[in-house]
């Protein structure tokens, strides 16, 4: 089965206290087939720039984010990535100080999307995620409901 696109998400907390919501909304997405999450880690970072792993979620190892971090046994994402210009790097978005939570997720509801597009013919040119508060700041009113 193809997957479906990925995203790295990076939500910065001001403390470890981790209460397991977050986990439970990925649960019931998961469980709706709407996102298949591919692995989940808490980190902190320390005001010299040190990140440790605080935990790991009961399935995931934490081994795709911490490549992704530039940690752990795999390939660093310094060195899968050097070559390309745009690299973005997971562990430049956590704030010193901080805790935060690192999730890699499949958009597993995007996939008949795609295949719809590409069976008419068509080729995604761009993809881009867009905040609520930039598209306000464009005076254009989103729809509510």
């Amino acid at each position: 089965m193809p997957l479906g696109p990925l995203q790295v998400m990076v939500v910065n907390f001001e403390d470890t206290n981790f209460t397991g919501e977050i986990e439970a909304e990925l649960i019931r997405l998961e469980e709706t087939g709407t996102l298949r999450v591919l692995d989940v880690i808490f980190v902190a970072k320390s005001l010299d720039g040190e990140i440790e792993v605080v935990r790991t979620d009961d399935v995931h190892t934490g081994a795709l984010s911490q490549a992704l971090l530039g940690m752990g046994d795999g390939v660093s994402a310094t060195e899968a990535l050097a070559e390309d210009a745009d690299v973005w790097y997971a562990a430049d978005a956590i704030e010193p100080g901080c805790a935060a939570g690192i999730m890699v997720l499949e958009h597993r509801w995007s996939i008949p999307l795609r295949e719809a597009i590409l069976a008419a013919g068509g080729k995604n040119v761009v993809t881009e995620w867009v905040d609520e508060a930039e598209v306000a700041g464009l005076g254009v009113a989103l729809p509510t409901d």
